[in-house]
């Protein structure tokens, strides 16, 4: 009987470590992370414009002792973030708060600043 080369039984790269380990169970989730991550930077820039930041970070766990080497795969997600918004806003007279009102400005029709519609005002 032929004996079968050992290079066939060699895990000789990281794409074919992916397909191997625990039956190509961990490279189908890392892609599945990464369309999921595509997807959602899409969708970021759809809604929001400007830039989007996904991350996919594949994790090689490798434990060796005398019987052999052990290895785990872990995959791990980062979507983009929702852009910060910010509002401005005003110290109160006692300056223990907030409000709405600009001290260095006054309005024409109080209370109009605040979105509220005066007597009358159809819109």
């Amino acid at each position: 009987m032929a004996e079968i080369d050992a290079r066939a039984y060699e895990v000789a790269s990281v794409a074919q470590l992916l397909t191997v380990n625990n039956e190509g169970d961990d490279l189908a989730n890392a892609d599945t992370d990464y369309r999921l991550v595509m997807a959602a930077i899409t969708e970021h820039i759809g809604a929001y414009g400007g830039t989007a930041t996904g991350e996919v970070t594949i994790k090689f766990k490798i434990v060796a002792d005398a019987k052999g080497v052990d290895v785990a795969i872990e995959t791990t997600r980062k979507m983009p973030k929702r852009p910060l918004s910010k509002a401005r806003y005003f110290t109160t007279g006692k300056g223990d708060g907030l409000t709405l009102r600009n001290p260095n400005r006054e309005t024409m029709f109080p209370g109009q600043d605040l979105g509220r519609r005066r007597f009358g005002d159809p819109s």
